[in-house]
């Protein structure tokens, strides 16, 4: 992969955290305490939704599309592209159907949220879902640049705007609401979705697949397979990722989950490294993958693993050293409670850099299962320690929780791959 990809990879990565971190800050502030709080447990059932609905599918279509071009096999391309436009529909109906469902019942307060304010993000479930297929779309063909801009660039900086006309236009009514946020962030989506199909409708013309009859393959029941193995992955990482919202939620007070919130979003900075790193090299590990080049695909796991620690290491101590301050400071004293849940959380997002991109390597290697046993495991870890530590120490034992779940799932995937391809995921040689 080219350094200057890598160099625009990580600016975009930089625009989506600063944009990600100045709507935090603006929803903090502006919904409080108890306001942010309702908000992000209605967020997180929204986002739960997304990963169950999306799982495994942007990474089937960029494996399978980088390969089929680099194939020259532009047929299957565009039976690929048929794909994503059927299930974008099919996810679609069920999105209204979930939506006449949720309008359809009680508007009582669950823990400080209504019904309302879930309702009016249920749409942006579908705009999500739809946008990361036409995304991976374009990272498939060879656009990577261009297949992160909607996620990176487009939604998060149209979020804001809209978020900072929206509390202009309430500013002399009164104070912002969860259900007013809610309805900024699913204009964003919809922002997000037109951007993502414009910039794949270019992508695809470069390789003029328009005048090609789609041609499902003779094997189409592996694409099946493949989808439902990386779906079973995605949908296993997809509770992982939000047990610690939905627990604090339903169990705890909605303050906490107010501090574990912020502290998550302060923690997200740690990894932009490996994530830049990881979106642009992902067709590359696949190609070389495929071409058998286990030296080059060795260097590029050990140099992976030592950017990414680079990058996350002096970040992490930072926040570590100075989260109640930090926290403080740029959301409000009323959020230094959320101290303890940032030292856990930046601590296990440290040991997660130090693994590089070794859950990427291990997909490119069709170890979807073994991928999916260390996710499960991890998980399990998560929702035990969760339900044991929360109802204690409130979001430090959720942050607790989630460390000991990244730990374990990094050390399991470095394990399986180094065993199955003799490839060792680290900064250094053992």
């Amino acid at each position: 992969m080219k350094p200057f990809g890598e160099i625009v990879g990580v600016a975009m990565r930089l625009v989506h955290a600063g944009a990600a971190f100045l709507i935090g800050i603006l929803l903090a502030r502006s919904l409080g305490v108890e306001g942010f709080g309702a908000y992000s447990f209605a967020l997180s059932w929204i986002l739960l939704a997304v990963s169950l609905l999306s799982a495994g599918l942007p990474q089937f279509l960029v494996r399978e599309v980088s390969k089929n071009v680099f194939e020259g096999k532009i047929h299957q391309v565009k039976a690929l592209i048929a794909l994503a436009s059927s299930l974008s529909v099919k996810i679609g109906i069920t999105v209204i159907v979930l939506l006449v469902i949720l309008a359809g019942s009680s508007d009582a307060a669950v823990h400080h949220y209504s019904t309302i304010t879930l309702v009016i993000g249920v749409p942006a479930i579908a705009l999500l879902v739809s946008a990361s297929m036409q995304d991976a779309l374009t990272r498939g063909v060879g656009h990577v640049i261009r297949g992160q801009l909607s996620e990176f660039v487009a939604r998060p900086l149209s979020h804001f705007v809209i978020l900072l006309i929206l509390l202009y236009v309430v500013a002399a009514s009164g104070k912002l609401t969860a259900s007013q946020a809610m309805a900024a962030f699913t204009l964003a989506a919809s922002f997000g979705l037109a951007t993502s199909m414009i910039l794949r409708k270019r992508a695809t013309n470069s390789i003029k697949v328009g005048d090609i009859a789609p041609e499902i393959p003779e094997n189409n029941a592996s694409w099946t397979r493949q989808i439902i193995s990386l779906a079973l992955i995605g949908w296993v990482g997809a509770i992982n990722a939000q047990i610690g919202n939905l627990v604090l939620g339903t169990t705890g007070e909605i303050s906490e989950l107010s501090y574990f919130r912020v502290a998550s979003q302060l923690s997200q900075l740690i990894p932009l490294g490996l994530i830049a790193i990881e979106a642009h090299q992902a067709p590359s590990i696949s190609r070389l993958n495929s071409e058998g080049n286990k030296v080059l695909l060795q260097q590029l796991a050990q140099r992976n693993a030592r950017l990414s620690l680079l990058f996350a290491a002096p970040v992490g101590i930072a926040l570590i050293l100075l989260g109640q301050p930090i926290l403080s400071f740029v959301f409000g004293v009323e959020f230094a409670g959320g101290t303890n849940s940032l030292n856990w959380l930046a601590l296990g997002q440290i040991l997660n850099a130090a693994a590089g991109s070794v859950g990427v390597f291990m997909i490119a290697a069709h170890m979807e299962r073994g991928v999916l046993i260390a996710l499960g495991a991890a998980t399990i870890l998560n929702v035990i320690a969760a339900i044991a530590f929360t109802p204690i120490y409130g979001a430090a034992g959720t942050a607790f929780a989630a460390c000991l779940s990244l730990a374990c799932w990094n050390l399991i995937m470095i394990a399986k791959l180094k065993r199955h391809t003799g490839i060792l995921s680290l900064p250094i040689n053992l």
